[in-house]
């Protein structure tokens, strides 16, 4: 800003940056509301702050699955231990259950 002072070039910093259209995106593994997220920047004049409601929204986006699974019969039973998932398919003798990827929220 200085060197352009001294050099009385003028800039003007309003329409060159009302220009700019910065769109974020989260990629989320299921249902979501703005309810549940909290956004945050990474850092502003007085540091990090919270984005208000009004200033994102939440799209969905449609694709094509990458893998489709069929079972006739899930099963989810609460043990000691936690839970017990079992299940059967027609097409399959067995069935894949990922474990959900924990954070410390």
């Amino acid at each position: 800003m200085n060197r352009l002072k001294r050099n009385n070039i003028e800039l003007d910093l309003e329409k060159i940056y009302s220009s700019i259209d910065t769109q974020l995106l989260v990629k989320m593994g299921g249902f979501t509301d703005k309810s549940l997220l909290k956004v945050y920047t990474e850092s502003g004049i007085d540091g990090s702050f919270k984005l208000n409601d009004n200033d994102y929204e939440i799209v969905l986006l449609e694709g094509a699955p990458t893998k489709i699974d069929v079972a006739s019969l899930i099963r989810i039973e609460r043990t000691s231990q936690g839970f017990r998932v079992s299940g059967v398919s027609n097409s399959q003798q067995r069935f894949t259950f990922n474990e959900p990827i924990k954070t410390g929220n």
